[in-house]
């Protein structure tokens, strides 16, 4: 068995590289329909509904340039820069996030 084959037999051992495999199609998955929905931000000028562009400020830095990039074309847009949260904040689920989340959610339903 190869160096590589053995390493990985024994991260796949360890619950969070199990977690990290069991993301992985979803991820791809995920990624294709980026890739398959990307464009120039005038594709979205028909959207007529209040939309909540919500990032963390800790997660990568290209969100706030595709939000003032998506501005223009989406006038009843709110950026919300969350901070100290990262890409993943939907799923820690602080109360900064949440918080201005529900009041969007109240305001629009």
């Amino acid at each position: 068995m190869g160096a590589q084959t053995a390493i990985c037999r024994l991260l796949l051992r360890i619950r969070v590289s199990r977690t990290m495999a069991d993301l992985l199609n979803p991820t791809l998955d995920e990624a294709a329909q980026v890739a398959a929905h990307d464009g120039p931000p005038e594709q979205y000028a028909g959207v007529t509904a209040e939309v909540l562009f919500a990032y963390g400020q800790a997660g990568p830095p290209h969100y706030p340039a595709i939000a003032a990039a998506l501005k223009p074309a989406l006038p009843r847009m709110r950026v919300l820069p969350v901070p100290r949260c990262g890409h993943d904040g939907i799923n820690r689920a602080p109360a900064r996030l949440l918080a201005p989340l529900a009041a969007f959610l109240a305001e629009n339903p």
